[in-house]
């Protein structure tokens, strides 16, 4: 295959790798906040905004890795070149 040639599973792939490297840092940050020791250690009220910032970070990361993606409002398919919010004629008529 041509370096070039376009691969169909590559969206997929990016779709799970990115999400899970953010899940890898927040579980850095998460892991260094509380394993931190003596002079450079974080107060306690960093750790846990700290930890809860990470926590986000972790939850995007599982959740990328996992294929969970939020729900879209599904468009109702329209007839091409109808203006959104326009009738049509057979129920525009009135009824005889």
């Amino acid at each position: 295959m041509a370096p070039h040639a376009y691969d169909p599973h590559m969206p997929t792939i990016l779709s799970r790798v990115i999400p899970a490297i953010f899940g890898v840092i927040g579980l850095v940050v998460i892991v260094s906040l509380w394993t931190a020791k003596g002079f450079g250690e974080p107060p306690l009220f960093f750790k846990l905004v700290g930890s809860l910032i990470a926590s986000t970070f972790v939850l995007v990361g599982v959740a990328g890795v996992l294929g969970l993606q939020p729900k879209t409002a599904a468009a109702e398919p329209s007839m091409p070149g109808s203006a959104p919010g326009a009738t049509s004629s057979s129920a525009a008529r009135p009824a005889a």
